[in-house]
C-alpha cells in the first residue's frame, strides 16, 4: 500500500500541475478565462483575472517541480509543492474573502482543490522532511 501510495501521490501531482497549466491557453481571453476559471465572478477586473491565471499557472509549475523532485529522490526540491499548497490556500481564502457571498459555488472548488492541495502539501511536507 505504502509503494502505491509513493506512486500514485506524485502522478496526482503532474496531473494536477498540468491541469493548473492549462491556464496559459486562455491568456488575454476573458471569456475563455471565466469559463475556465468558474471561481472568478464575470464582474472582475482584468488583472484580478490575470493575476488568478498567473497564480494558477505558477502553482502548477511549482506542483510538477516537486513531484519531478520526489520520482528523482532529490527531496530537498519537494519543498515547493509546500510552498504551492500554501500559495494556492492564501489565493483562494483571498477569493472566498472577495466573492463567495456572491458565488458560492466557489465553496465546492475550494473544497475539492483545497483538499487536492492539502494532501499534496502534506505529501511534499513529509518528502522534504526525508532529505536527512
Amino acid at each position: 500500500m505504502k509503494k502505491v501510495i509513493k506512486i500514485i501521490l506524485p502522478i496526482l501531482m503532474l496531473l494536477n500541475g498540468l491541469i493548473f497549466m492549462l491556464s496559459i491557453s486562455v491568456l488575454g481571453n476573458r471569456e475563455a478565462a471565466l469559463q475556465m476559471h468558474t471561481d472568478v465572478i464575470p464582474t472582475a477586473s482584468t488583472l484580478m483575472l490575470n493575476m488568478k491565471l498567473w497564480i494558477v499557472i505558477i502553482i502548477g509549475i511549482l506542483y510538477i517541480i516537486s513531484a519531478i523532485a520526489i520520482f528523482m529522490k532529490k527531496y530537498h526540491l519537494a519543498i515547493v509543492g509546500v510552498i504551492a499548497f500554501i500559495v494556492f490556500e492564501v489565493s483562494y481564502i483571498i477569493e472566498l474573502i472577495m466573492w463567495a457571498q456572491v458565488n458560492p459555488s466557489m465553496w465546492i472548488n475550494f473544497g475539492i482543490f483545497g483538499s487536492l492541495s492539502l494532501i499534496i502539501g502534506i505529501y511534499s511536507w513529509l518528502s522534504w522532511k526525508k532529505r536527512v
